[in-house]
């Protein structure tokens, strides 16, 4: 699997390149690269509120459909998870870290057209699906590493629901809101009760990235 994703990383990398120094990708493909913080939190934890903050990276290439429009891909590395420091009154403990690679594909628009200067400032808008492969996690309980056999074991692969909008601050340059949330679950809740819809946990999560296209 890490094999896939080094393939995946460096054909994205070689398109993105390639495409960006060619004459058709000057009037329809453009490429580069994103990161900035996140924010996430896990549904079933009984904590509340987007607690645990990392960061995430990437690169991207994109396919301009018409002057409004355009699809992208990406591959990412991001981190996720849920976190409850104690405090004065509770003195519980939690720290919940998942670092997964995520291939979203989007669907980009605006109602300005997108590659006009004159419309710098204006909201253009994202939504789409990603894969994500979780790669690394670390659950603490008051310092205490939880071990695997103690939890329920988790679900390597996920699908998620992304929508976002970046807001263009010069012409190499995005400032890019995100959120996105799972479409399936992350582990099952404990015992595997479900409910409904509610097979398990889920991650919510927001992300503030810069965007620079080459």
């Amino acid at each position: 699997m890490k094999l896939f994703f080094l393939k995946t990383g460096s054909l994205l990398l070689f398109l993105t390149l390639f495409l960006n120094n060619s004459e058709l990708s000057a009037q329809r493909f453009n490429g580069g690269v994103f990161g900035g913080l996140t924010a996430s939190e896990v549904s079933g934890d009984n904590l509340s509120g987007p607690s645990k903050l990392g960061f995430n990276a990437g690169i991207y290439t994109n396919l301009k459909i018409n002057d409004h429009a355009a699809v992208e891909m990406e591959i990412m590395y991001i981190q996720k998870g849920s976190k409850r420091n104690p405090t004065v009154n509770n003195s519980y403990q939690y720290r919940f870290h998942l670092e997964y690679v995520e291939i979203p594909l989007l669907y980009k628009f605006s109602f300005a057209k997108l590659d006009n200067i004159q419309h710098l400032g204006k909201i253009k808008y994202e939504a789409g699906i990603s894969y994500s492969r979780l790669m690394r996690y670390k659950e603490e309980i008051y310092d205490r590493l939880v071990l695997p056999g103690e939890v329920e074991d988790f679900y390597y692969n996920e699908s998620n629901l992304i929508l976002g909008f970046y807001f263009p601050i010069s012409e190499k340059l995005d400032f890019n809101f995100r959120s996105s949330n799972s479409l399936t679950p992350i582990r099952p809740h404990k015992g595997g009760g479900t409910v409904w819809y509610n097979w398990g946990q889920y991650h919510t999560h927001w992300s503030l990235n810069l965007n620079y296209k080459f």
